[in-house]
């Protein structure tokens, strides 16, 4: 299980009001804490991040679904996230998704996620 899953379950533990789904959350997450200049975010990227989460694993940790349908799957968070207003999704195409978190994303992120959270990330993941 990746770190991010433990945050994620843990925060929207402490925070149910959050009313986002730990697959949402994880991607947000990811956004916030992996920035990139050109806001590309390849779906094989997020899709391994969300591979290891025990949600689309099976008791052996394969992968529950078919690749495509995972395909599909992350797409439909991303436009679940869109359609909640966290991200702005620019273009989504078979190999890359461009999307730029929302200030309401970065709000969400800045307001729950614990100091020790962004200390780990600030050490470990964020990139400003």
């Amino acid at each position: 299980m990746p770190a991010v899953e433990l945050v994620a379950r843990k925060t929207l533990e402490k925070y149910p009001q959050i009313n986002l789904i730990v697959s949402e959350l994880i991607v947000l997450l990811w956004l916030y804490s992996n920035p990139y200049s050109t806001n590309i975010r390849y779906l094989a990227s997020i899709k391994d991040i969300l591979r290891r989460t025990k949600e689309f694993q099976d008791a052996s940790g394969f992968l529950k679904v078919s690749e495509q349908e995972f395909t599909d799957i992350v797409i439909r968070i991303l436009k679940s996230l869109a359609n909640k207003k966290y991200l702005h999704i620019i273009s989504i195409g078979p190999i890359f998704a461009k999307v730029v978190l929302t200030q309401k994303g970065v709000n969400l992120i800045e307001k729950y996620m614990s100091n020790a959270f962004k200390s780990f990330m600030d050490e470990f993941g964020h990139v400003p």
